[in-house]
């Protein structure tokens, strides 16, 4: 016997009583809310602390109040003069439009095609765009004109996009676009220019002979952003489209973020907004390093006055302050009034001896799961002294209970809630107090609990029917549930070897399934089995996934689960057979990837595989998972029989002058039939294989004659022909006349060149 394993359960004893003094502890600390310590040291400390917190929240309520009152007041200002800056800038352009549509000689020659003819329009519109230091340039458009006329050049309305300023979004339609009324104000053309350059544009249209024509103002990029300091800027039209902003992020990034101080101011004049986002912490990082200056004084003067009168406190308590100290020397623990020393000593008494019989109790079951209660008389005597009554039988077995995923299984139904394992315990422990005769245990283990049960002999069938009804009692509050019975046995000395019996009985679950009993005696553990493999069975299914037929995989299925079930086979056995499974459906996948050119991870089931505890989920696993490799390929059929067929085709042309090419060999190479091979060819390239192949050979043989090196029996063999009659009357079939002919043929063309 191992001396670890006797020492065990002291060492557990140690850990209980030292866990539970600590736990006292706490429950001795919370009885003190309301004693004379407590308020004692209130008195004391509440005075203190409320000037500190008055004296706080004052300086917050003002101090950046009136701080942030300011800001506001000199944000708006500030709003206010850009914004009549930029509405001086649109009113000056109106007027620069004004002028230009006044002077008579600067409207050009319809469609003229003499660039110097218009000559006199680009000077004319450059004088205007120089007298203006915002404007980068000025362009005119004439309605059902071919060009547009800038302060540089002109261009072809189809061609726009060569201009500096316009991009490639710019529509080739260019001369419909009268037909937008946002470029006739300027106050609303800047937005519809946004898609198509990079510049702020504005525009405006007037009418001259009869014809509308179009005025556009091209800003310079720091005509606004020279106005601006670092804050976050968006000024916005009456429709709240953006007409301007200084950074890439959208507006909602900043609005009711508390981390940015807003100010805003709108124009009477086009009802234009302005807004302006403020880091606050840059805004007021002066403010903020004094807040935390004086917060920390506030800090430090409270635990200054805070230790004064703990001290004082100590000092003057003296009546309380001798008996804490005599506990504490006696007990090792604080106390702090009469009444609480006699509560916690009674509290500390009753639970003791609680704990002590339970600790007891657990260490004597332990032991006898262990093997170290051998002696009869020791066994008798101990469950007398303890109190265990229901040992006192004929015959003991041990049973196992395990519970897959009850702590996060359950969360969705409203039924059967989740459970901690001290929450299961405790409801096992009372489902089976009230069905069978015996003691539970619990285990480091989550979700597994021991039974040591009493039954009175050993054919007897109570322990099968106490745990029946302890399964149907639980499966309406916990799901996936196992027991695993142990055989039941006449002797104690048993009980270790029932508890064996139960913990192999745990990894049958794999094969009986979830929510079922598994009895020991039935499991066949020590017999030689010698099974044959049931390849026809997978090569089955693997045909039945690649083909789509999901009715026949089902089936085929379904025979695997009967025959693994009805033959007795080993875990160990069963696992492998399992796991064989589980590689073939990732060879279809791995293939299926490979086929259609997609990364691996496309379809990818290992991870999805390998999580089963039973046959049946592995099945509805492998179910699902053909499904959706039919659907796959399906949705990729037409992708998938193209890159199939120019393989086919790349193989043939590798081989096809092989006197060992065929049609089965073929076949073979791709996993197809025949038969199914040879219609999958003709479906995407309207001709057979052997018409492909005679076509491959019959013009490798003309090019070989042709270079008069080699006889007819030479190319015979480097076609791919065994027999020679058999080439010539392919040859004459195919060309019209023998090979021979055909050298005859050519000699006498080249004589004759």
């Amino acid at each position: 016997m191992s001396p670890i394993m006797i020492r065990t359960p002291v060492l557990l004893y140690k850990n209980i009583i030292a866990t539970n003094t600590a736990r006292k502890d706490l429950i001795m600390k919370k009885k003190f809310k309301l004693s004379t310590f407590t308020k004692y040291l209130l008195s004391y400390i509440l005075p203190l602390i409320f000037p500190i917190i008055m004296m706080t929240a004052y300086i917050n309520a003002t101090l950046f109040t009136e701080m942030s009152k300011m800001y506001q007041k000199e944000s708006q200002l500030q709003l206010k003069e850009i914004g009549i800056t930029f509405i001086d800038t649109i009113d000056r352009l109106k007027i620069i439009g004004e002028h230009i549509l006044m002077n008579r000689e600067i409207l050009p020659e319809p469609n003229i095609q003499d660039v110097n003819k218009s000559i006199k329009t680009i000077v004319e519109l450059k004088k205007y765009a120089i007298s203006n230091n915002d404007v980068e340039d000025i362009a005119m458009y004439v309605e059902d004109d071919s060009f547009l006329y800038t302060s540089y050049s002109t261009y072809p309305i189809n061609k726009l996009s060569n201009l500096p300023y316009f991009n490639k979004n710019i529509p080739d339609n260019f001369g419909n676009i009268f037909e937008h009324r946002e470029i006739y104000d300027i106050e609303e053309s800047i937005n519809f220019f946004k898609d198509y350059s990079n510049y702020n544009i504005l525009s405006q249209v007037m009418k001259i002979k009869n014809k509308n024509v179009l005025i556009m103002f091209v800003l310079k990029k720091d005509a606004v952003n020279k106005v601006l300091d670092d804050n976050i800027y968006y000024f916005l039209d009456k429709y709240d489209n953006i007409l301007f902003t200084n950074t890439k992020d959208d507006i909602s990034l900043y609005e009711n973020n508390k981390k940015y101080v807003k100010t805003s101011y709108r124009t009477e004049k086009y009802n234009f907004n302005f807004y302006k986002y403020s880091n606050y912490e840059v805004l007021f990082k002066d403010m903020i390093r004094i807040k935390k200056i004086f917060i920390i004084m506030m800090f430090v003067l409270f635990v200054l006055g805070s230790a004064l009168v703990i001290y004082l406190m100590f000092k003057n308590y003296t009546p309380i302050k001798a008996v804490s100290e005599k506990i504490r020397a006696n007990h090792k623990s604080d106390v702090h009034s009469i009444e609480d020393i006699q509560n916690a000593v009674v509290s500390i008494v009753d639970e003791n001896k609680a704990l002590k019989q339970s600790t007891q109790v657990d260490e004597f079951l332990y032991a006898l799961l262990n093997g170290h209660i051998t002696m009869e008389e020791q066994f008798n005597e101990t469950i007398n002294e303890l109190g265990l009554r229901s040992l006192n039988a004929n015959a003991y077995y041990v049973a196992v209970l395990y519970f897959k995923d009850y702590d996060i299984s359950n969360r969705e139904i409203d039924s059967r809630p989740s459970l901690t394992h001290k929450d299961l315990f405790k409801l096992v422990k009372m489902t089976l107090n009230n069905e069978a005769q015996g003691y539970v245990l619990s285990t480091f283990a989550k979700g597994k609990i021991i039974f040591i049960g009493s039954c009175d002999s050993e054919d007897s069938n109570s322990p099968v029917m106490s745990m029946l009804n302890t399964q149907e009692c639980l499966k309406n509050k916990v799901e996936n549930i196992n027991i695993c019975l142990g055989n039941s046995y006449n002797d104690f000395l048993k009980i270790p070897q029932s508890y064996l019996d139960a913990s192999l009985a745990v990894d049958y679950r794999f094969i009986k399934g979830n929510n079922t009993i598994i009895e020991s005696k039935n499991l066949l553990v020590n017999q030689d089995f010698s099974k044959m493999y049931p390849k026809n069975l997978f090569d089955q299914i693997q045909y039945f996934i690649e083909s789509g037929e999901t009715d026949k995989l089902s089936d085929a299925l379904n025979q695997f689960i009967t025959y693994i079930k009805s033959t007795d086979l080993p875990l160990y056995y069963v696992k492998g057979l399992c796991y064989n499974l589980i590689s073939i459906i990732s060879e279809i996948v791995d293939k299926i990837n490979v086929q259609i050119n997609k990364p691996k991870n496309r379809l990818s089931y290992a991870c999805v595989l390998v999580n089963y505890d039973t046959i049946e989920e592995l099945v509805n696993v492998i179910n699902n998972i053909a499904n959706n490799i039919n659907m796959y390929l399906k949705e990729n059929e037409e992708l998938n029989g193209n890159l199939t067929i120019n393989k086919i085709k790349k193989y043939i042309d590798n081989n096809a002058f092989s006197q060992n090419f065929s049609v089965q060999l073929l076949a073979d190479e791709f996993n197809m039939s025949y038969s199914s091979i040879s219609s999958f060819f003709k479906y995407h390239t309207g001709e057979t294989i052997l018409d492909y192949v005679s076509q491959l050979r019959m013009t490798k043989a003309k090019e070989l004659l042709l270079l008069n090196k080699y006889t007819v029996n030479k190319i015979t063999e480097m076609v791919g022909y065994v027999n020679v009659s058999s080439f010539i009357r392919k040859f004459k079939q195919y060309y019209g006349f023998t090979p021979t002919e055909f050298i005859k043929q050519n000699r006498g063309n080249e004589i004759n060149e």
